[in-house]
């Protein structure tokens, strides 16, 4: 399934998502990439665990950190169990929001 560059917001990739934490294992083919709307990364573990056929998932641009960004964004376990990956894209994780005027996501690294 691609919906990249759909113009998605938070709420509708909400509601798209939702459905992979109990139903869709059977899908090959994921990419929500480059839409304006992020869902938290809190998601990932959750979507990840039941998509067991998986073979590409892009998620560039698609994830926000929710809470404590020190702790593993997709835990070895919940990878180790998805044998068929042959893609994932995380890239475009957002760390903190964006500051007008500055380049980084880190909204500590701003002036």
């Amino acid at each position: 399934m691609d919906v990249s560059s759909c113009g998605l917001c938070e709420k509708q990739l909400r509601h798209l998502v939702s459905p992979f934490l109990d139903h869709y294992h059977a899908l090959l083919y994921l990419n929500i990439s480059e839409n304006p709307g992020r869902l938290p990364a809190s998601f990932l573990p959750g979507i990840l665990c039941n998509l067991y056929q998986i073979r590409h998932l892009n998620l560039h641009g698609s994830l926000q950190a929710d809470g404590d960004v020190s702790e593993t964004l997709v835990p070895f376990e919940i990878l180790d169990r998805l044998t068929n990956l042959e893609k994932l894209d995380i890239s475009g994780f957002l760390v903190g929001r964006i500051l007008p005027g500055c380049p980084l996501s880190l909204t500590d690294a701003c002036p």
